[in-house]
Parts: C-alpha cells; sequence; structure tokens
C-alpha cells in the first residue's frame, strides 16, 4: 500500500521519529552534502535524515552528488531505515563549499 506524503508546516510541529514508518513518503529539503557518501535531507522530524549516494535513485546510482544536487533543493524521500543513533561521524566537503 501506498504511504501518505508528510510535511511538517513549522519548527513547532516537527515530527517524532516514533511517528515515522519504514515505506513512509516525506517532502524535504537538502541540507549538507557530505562527500562521496550521501546528503542529509530536513523532512521536519526532530533530526535530519542522512540519504546515501547508492539510495538517490532506485535501481540507479548517481555518480556525483554534486552536480544533482544543491543545499536547498527540494526532495522527494521514502524512509529506508529508522536508526536515530546513528551520527555521520565525518565528512568530506567540496573545495570552496
Amino acid at each position: 500500500p501506498r504511504q501518505p506524503t508528510v510535511q511538517a508546516n513549522s519548527e513547532a510541529e516537527r515530527i517524532p521519529l516514533a511517528q515515522l514508518e519504514v515505506g513512509q513518503v516525506l517532502q524535504g529539503k537538502v541540507v549538507q552534502l557530505f562527500f562521496p557518501g550521501g546528503l542529509t535531507v530536513d523532512v521536519g522530524a526532530e533530526e535530519d535524515g542522512f540519504l546515501e549516494v547508492e539510495e538517490f535513485r532506485d535501481g540507479f546510482p548517481t555518480s556525483s552528488i554534486a552536480e544533482s544536487f544543491r543545499p536547498g533543493d527540494p526532495l522527494t524521500v521514502r524512509v529506508l531505515d529508522l536508526e536515530p543513533d546513528v551520527v555521520v561521524e565525518s565528512a568530506k566537503f567540496p573545495e570552496g563549499g
């Protein structure tokens, strides 16, 4: 079954992680690019989500996130996993970015 699309309207209405479900579709915005691993997305939840480069498109990995995405870009994402304790410990940033 298709999951409803959810979008928070303001900072005061952040979605608790416990209310997210695997398969749920969310509208968000790119927050930050992490090279070469992926990007963070603000979907209105208590914490930003992390989208790995292999998960950008179903079956079609994107080779360069810098060419495809910029901070602030709108994005439709699907929840694949819920791991609230995962932290991005290191990241490489593009020169000049």
